[in-house]
């Protein structure tokens, strides 16, 4: 992984998840000091301080919510994990399901063409939404 000489700021939505926490553990691996990973999930597990790895409350159906974080944070990375993944789950509340993995996909993107433009975004996804 070639890591940039300038600072900057990581933010992971549904950096909780089972994806997430894999990919938190290896950016914190990866990146030298001075680069900050702020784990952005619905319930806020562990630490909430400062230091390489910060947790805070985040929920991406809430536009509002993104932008004011986004706005806060000023992350130059985001990568968006948050979704419903299992499928069970998702059979469950479709309409949750629906607004958690469309809606909140669009509501990060807008959010950063709004707040951050400068912001990089790599949004991930499954096979499973091809049925």
């Amino acid at each position: 992984m070639s890591v940039p000489t300038s600072s900057f700021r990581v933010l992971v939505t549904g950096g909780d998840g089972f994806v997430g926490r894999y990919l938190v553990k290896a950016l914190h691996a990866q990146l030298p000091a001075g680069h900050e990973i702020i784990v952005g999930a619905l319930a806020n597990h562990g630490s909430n301080g400062t230091g390489p790895v910060r947790r805070i409350p985040l929920d991406v159906t809430d536009p509002e919510k993104i932008r004011a974080v986004l706005q806060k944070e000023r992350p130059t990375h985001v990568f968006h994990l948050a979704a419903i993944a299992a499928v069970e789950a998702a059979r469950h509340d479709l309409r949750q399901t629906w607004a958690v993995n469309f809606s909140g996909a669009l509501n990060v993107a807008i959010g950063i063409m709004e707040v951050a433009p400068e912001c990089r975004l790599l949004s991930c996804s499954s096979a499973q939404i091809y049925g």
